[in-house]
């Protein structure tokens, strides 16, 4: 993932350890990608950390990220607000019991929204909480595609007060619209 901010150009990504788990790594630039600081590890777990995805404002930075290491996948946000510099402890999104995954996350102001798919209901719904206090804590998930079969891959834009979400949706075993 990358993504910029003034003449911060950030990049997140995945990296396998020695025990075969995975974890997000998060670096720098200060000088429009001339050179990167040395990588930072948010997370440094025995499970596995994965999709991270990073979006950056002003000298706020937001990255999430898919992790397993309590038992079930659940969606992670850690913030940072002086340029990535450092980052706040992690704050769970999904807390659901299924299992969630493929965060999106998105930033209007002091709110922050995320959707991902997740299975509690046994098929794949689309879920979605927002965090009015810039991302210290969210409200409690709402499922958003309520459909019959799997929804998965969300994708979603924000404009104002209004929200866009888009994600497959298995019609048949042969059909995804």
């Amino acid at each position: 993932q990358i993504a910029i901010s003034d003449a911060h150009v950030y990049s997140a990504w995945l990296e396998k350890s020695d025990n075969n788990s995975t974890n997000v790594v998060f670096t720098k630039s200060d000088d429009q990608a001339n050179s990167f600081g040395a990588p930072l590890f948010l997370t440094q777990n025995l499970g596995n950390s994965g999709i991270p995805k990073l979006l950056a404002t002003g000298n706020q930075v937001y990255l999430a990220w898919e992790d397993n290491s309590k038992g079930n996948f659940e969606i992670f946000l850690s913030k940072s607000d002086d340029s990535g510099t450092s980052f706040h402890l992690p704050v769970v999104v999904s807390d659901t019991s299924g299992q969630s995954g493929t965060p999106q996350i998105m930033v209007s102001g002091n709110n922050v929204y995320a959707t991902w798919m997740d299975d509690t209901s046994k098929n794949y719904d689309i879920l979605f909480a927002k965090s009015t206090d810039g991302g210290k804590s969210f409200g409690a998930p709402v499922n958003i595609s309520k459909l019959h079969g799997d929804s998965g891959y969300p994708q979603f834009a924000v404009s104002g007060n209004h929200i866009y979400v888009v994600w497959t949706q298995t019609m048949s075993e042969s059909n995804y619209d």
